[in-house]
């Protein structure tokens, strides 16, 4: 399987920017809050959730854990998280 169902949790005074911004990846964005929790669950391609600690010169190259370490530093995000989804299935005899 090339992509990985991810569950982000966010918590950030900027959920609008953040709904927005992770809108324009290459890849299908589901968005829901939890008392004051902005949650996003991702069908993200393999190569996108790589570590990137060099500088960017094409934005097609962009990493999410980059993004989500610039946001934090920016202080956009106050606090995220992430989970790997995992899909179980079993057949009854």
């Amino acid at each position: 399987m090339k992509y990985n169902p991810v569950l982000y949790m966010f918590e950030t005074d900027y959920e609008d920017f953040i709904i927005e911004l992770f809108s324009e990846l290459p890849t299908s964005c589901f968005f829901f809050k939890v008392s004051d929790k902005l949650f996003s669950r991702m069908y993200i391609d393999r190569e996108f959730l790589g570590n990137l600690d060099s500088d960017i010169a094409d934005v097609n190259q962009l990493h999410i854990p980059m993004i989500l370490r610039t946001l934090t530093k920016k202080g956009i995000l106050k606090r995220r998280t992430r989970a790997v989804i995992s899909h179980h299935c079993r057949k009854d005899l």
